[in-house]
């Protein structure tokens, strides 16, 4: 996969187009995530503070793991040797993950994320608990959001929860359709929530 890095960049210090090698568009799930997370507009005074990411003076190392045109992700085997360790080789040191799998499951890709957090023990893995919540509560955490050592985060309601299917509409419900556990071995996930649905 082609990857080049310039940690002098004032946003974008990497970018590995792993999945297909090219760059697809502004269009995917991971480009809205990482918008909201370090978006800052380029022009002076043309975006207000409302309209800034939540850590807008960050910078990104970016692995697209999305192909082109295809619904799936195409994620690396070894995720310790291979995925995580390259932001981390560009300075990250919080690495933001939303993707994952519809099986509440110790994996593969769980056992990497776990150990990832252990060989580079300042790096703070966030994965999102998934979207298979349900209305009984079944435990839906999608790996590798079970792991041990990443903090799972859910998706809570925010200020306008109306437009949602559920009882008890209020800022600060989980959302219906955020996975929710016990995660597989018993752990309590997620371990936080944030606004994810109004």
């Amino acid at each position: 996969t082609r990857r080049s890095s310039d940690l002098n960049h004032r946003k974008v210090v990497a970018y590995r187009a792993y999945a297909d090698g090219v760059a697809t568009g502004t269009a995917d799930h991971g480009t809205h995530v990482v918008g909201s997370i370090i978006g800052s507009s380029s022009t002076e005074g043309a975006a207000g503070a409302e309209q800034r990411g939540v850590a807008y003076a960050a910078k990104v190392s970016f692995t697209d793991i999305g192909p082109a045109d295809s619904p799936g992700l195409q994620v690396p085997n070894d995720l310790a040797g291979n995925f995580f360790n390259i932001d981390y080789d560009n300075g990250a040191r919080i690495h933001s993950n939303s993707w994952g799998a519809n099986v509440n499951a110790y994996t593969t890709s769980t056992v990497g994320v776990d150990q990832a957090s252990y060989e580079m023990d300042d790096l703070v893995i966030l994965f999102a608990a998934g979207n298979s919540g349900n209305a009984d509560l079944t435990p839906s955490i999608g790996a590798p959001a079970t792991c041990k050592n990443c903090i799972t985060v859910g998706a809570s309601e925010n200020e306008d929860g109306t437009r949602q299917a559920n009882i008890d509409n209020a800022p600060g419900n989980m959302a219906l359709f955020s996975s929710t556990g016990l995660a597989v071995g018993g752990r309590i996930k997620p371990d936080v929530a944030a606004p994810g649905f109004m």
